[in-house]
């Protein structure tokens, strides 16, 4: 990936809405064993520094996007799994890297992962967890279901599980969108 685009923001030289938004993205990590969250430098690690650029705008994607992982009705399988989906889509290495681990602690096969990065519906899934890659892909690839794909997501997952992939594809599209903006490389963790 090419350099960074943004300077990489050290809680020192943060201003006091900087630091209380660098503050709330240290000390709310629902996946603390993920990814790295702050470097040996005391900057942010990943696409979340970029938060710091605009802290209101930036407190509120963090507020969302904590708020979103904590309301979901979703089995963490298929969150995951449409994640994965959407960051291959997505070509976001980050997202995919950290969540790629997020999967596997949670027990999904290293084969279910590669048939995802492969394009291909692992044949392990559920019903269910299909319709979740599916309607990720879709989402990810087009921004829309089709009729015949709306019908079979509601059909396997409900009208309100797909809403909640819908706000995750959204939110985890915005996410690799700021990857790949501000040229972010996955540090392991």
């Amino acid at each position: 990936m090419a350099r960074p685009r943004i300077r990489r923001f050290k809680r020192a030289d943060l201003d006091a809405e900087q630091t209380a938004l660098y503050d709330s993205i240290v000390g709310e990590r629902p996946f603390e064993s993920a990814a790295k969250v702050v470097g040996p430098d005391g900057a942010l690690e990943g696409p979340l520094n970029a938060r710091l650029l605009s802290p209101g705008v930036g407190s509120a994607a963090h507020e969302f996007a904590h708020a979103l992982l904590h309301a979901l009705t979703l089995p963490v399988r298929q969150r995951e799994l449409a994640i994965l989906t959407c960051a291959h889509v997505r070509r976001s290495e980050y997202v995919w890297a950290a969540h790629r681990t997020i999967a596997l602690s949670l027990g999904i096969a290293r084969e279910e992962i590669d048939a995802i990065a492969g394009e291909r519906t692992p044949a392990t899934l559920s019903p269910a967890e299909r319709a979740v890659v599916a309607a990720a892909a879709s989402l990810a690839r087009e921004g829309d279901l089709d009729d015949e794909q709306y019908a079979e997501a509601v059909a396997a997952l409900g009208e309100r599980q797909l809403f909640e992939v819908v706000m995750l594809i959204g939110q985890y599209s915005a996410l690799a969108l700021q990857t790949q903006v501000y040229r972010v490389s996955y540090t392991a963790g």
